[in-house]
C-alpha cells in the first residue's frame, strides 16, 4: 500500500480528547444527546447550518461550541469519541 494511503487510514482511526462538543455530549441526558446528534448529522438535516446549531446549543445548554467543532463532527472528521456513523 502506498505510504499516503497508509497514513490516511491511520489518521482516521486515531481517537483524541473530546472537543467542546464531545464534552457537552458526554454530560447531557441520553435523550438530549440523541436529539443533538441527529441534528448534527448532515444526512438527516442537510440544510441546518453549523452556525445555527452553535447558536441553538448555546441557547439550549448554555455552552459555546464553535462552528468549526460542529463542522468537524458533520464531516465525521473529529478525533473525539462522538463521531456518528462510524
Amino acid at each position: 500500500m502506498a505510504k499516503i494511503l497508509e497514513a490516511i487510514v491511520q489518521t482516521r482511526t486515531i481517537k483524541g480528547p473530546p472537543c467542546g462538543l464531545g464534552n457537552l455530549l458526554a454530560h447531557i441526558p441520553d435523550d438530549e444527546r440523541d436529539a443533538l446528534l441527529s441534528l448534527i448529522n448532515p444526512d438527516a438535516y442537510p440544510r441546518t447550518t453549523s452556525t445555527a446549531l452553535a447558536r441553538a446549543i448555546e441557547a439550549a445548554y448554555g455552552h459555546r461550541i464553535g462552528r468549526n467543532a460542529i463542522d468537524r463532527h458533520r464531516r465525521r472528521d473529529c478525533s473525539c469519541d462522538w463521531r456518528f456513523g462510524q
